[in-house]
């Protein structure tokens, strides 16, 4: 899929699927950047190599830290996307990082981040609450995929089965070349999986939610405080994702 596909295919995918891809959509100088950021970033606070059970380093929240991300949410195409699955105007409310790599643990295990009651999505309109996830150096076998089990917006959330970081019957390989951004139902599971080769996976994204929307949420992070100020006046579209 494209994120140049039509916004109508993207709902569709979203409400059949779980999930809908925008593939390739930062160009490979714009990825550059964004690892020397996160190189920066780690160098500066001397992070550990790996927490979490062994699956790389987590960043939460990740904008106080590394402000200069807003730069790469003033795009007006990835707020039609999102605005487009939620039938809504797109409020941005978390934000997060992951970074792993050959070294890590071979997965982490299957989760979700719906964090509202579940017996609501039995009878929901659409989707709530989604994730977008970037994927710096993609989602291919060797960087390290990402995999998830297709579900429709109104079924059942299910349980986590007993093998919480193995291989689940009707599991998908989201392949996806760098730049890619993932946009997921916050109630879909997925995992991700050690990548075949050396070099980082960084994967850094957002909880989003419509505007009509304020329920708050148990990941909601800090988004809009004082080192945004100046994201806010010269990135415009990045400025009505946090108000």
């Amino acid at each position: 899929m494209s994120y140049r596909m039509d916004l109508r295919q993207h709902v569709a995918a979203m409400n059949e699927q779980g999930y809908t891809l925008l593939s390739g959509f930062f160009s490979p100088g714009e990825c550059g950047r964004m690892s020397s950021l996160f190189d920066s970033h780690v160098a500066k606070v001397k992070m550990p190599v790996q927490e979490n059970g062994g699956f790389g380093i987590a960043i939460h929240p990740l904008l106080p830290a590394i402000p200069e991300l807003a730069t790469f949410m003033d795009r007006p195409e990835l707020a039609e996307v999102l605005g487009a699955v939620l039938q809504d105007e797109p409020h941005l409310v978390h934000l997060g990082a992951r970074i792993s790599d050959g070294q890590s643990a071979h997965r982490i295990g299957w989760h979700h981040h719906y964090g509202w009651d579940v017996a609501n999505l039995l009878s929901r309109k659409k989707v709530e609450r989604v994730l977008f996830g970037v994927y710096v150096n993609g989602t291919m076998q060797e960087v390290g995929p990402l995999l998830a089990k297709p579900r429709k917006f109104d079924d059942p959330i299910g349980e986590c089965k007993a093998n919480k970081e193995g291989i689940w019957e009707g599991e998908q390989f989201v392949e996806s070349p760098p730049g890619s951004v993932v946009i997921f139902d916050t109630a879909l599971w997925h995992s991700a999986q050690r990548g075949t080769k050396a070099g980082p996976r960084i994967l850094w994204g957002a909880h989003v939610q419509g505007w009509s929307d304020l329920r708050p949420h148990g990941e909601d992070n800090l988004v809009n405080g004082p080192e945004m100020d100046s994201y806010k006046t010269k990135c415009k579209n990045f400025a009505k994702l946090i108000g």
